[in-house]
């Protein structure tokens, strides 16, 4: 295991940082969070066992709503994109594709969406685009055509670097595009044409 001074941790900086209470505040804020706090504070004991089922996978955690051991994020854009930041465009992490930013995230955050949202961000970053290799266009393939009769078209090669074996050093290698037969002539690395 490498030692934490030695290793950059996102985990370790992000909760030494606001996001954690900037998330708790978010979550109290969010209305569509309003039941799951509720249940899981106050009416855990008396819900019927189909509710408790539905919340099953909520707890909470030093009053943090967490899905599926996951911390759940408000619907809140501003506090998304302070967390895609910090797993996208962090130093620690240096822009990784879309499918490293979302594996990074969901380590440790979840919410509706997750995907599409890391999608859209990704592609519209902008170091991201400035830094994408360009995609060569995909030609179509065309066959070579089959020669008509052996030795009509041949292709050659030379592989060098051999030692010295009565003056020779290298061979020529010829394909015959008809047969498919190949033909080894020794030479020296220093013929030509």
């Amino acid at each position: 295991m490498i030692p934490d001074k030695l290793f950059a941790n996102i985990a370790k900086e992000e909760q030494d940082g606001p996001l954690p209470t900037c998330i708790k505040e978010e979550q109290r804020k969010d209305p569509s969070l309003d039941n799951i706090i509720e249940f899981l504070t106050v009416k855990q004991e008396n819900a019927p066992p189909t509710i408790r089922k539905a919340y099953g996978d909520y707890r909470l955690d030093d009053e943090i709503l967490l899905f599926q051991d996951k911390i759940l994020v408000p619907d809140n854009d501003n506090l998304k994109r302070e967390i895609l930041k910090l797993y996208h465009n962090s130093p620690l992490v240096g822009h990784p594709g879309q499918q490293q930013t979302l594996e990074l995230v969901s380590r440790y955050y979840t919410w509706p969406g997750k995907k599409g949202w890391i999608k859209s961000y990704v592609e519209s970053c902008n170091t991201c685009q400035r830094m994408r290799r360009a995609k060569a266009p995909v030609l179509p393939l065309k066959p070579l055509e089959v020669p008509p009769s052996p030795f009509h078209t041949i292709s050659y090669d030379f592989i060098t670097g051999f030692p010295k074996s009565k003056g020779m050093d290298a061979i020529l290698v010829v394909i015959n595009s008809f047969t498919k037969f190949g033909h080894f002539i020794p030479t020296s690395s220093k013929a030509t044409a």
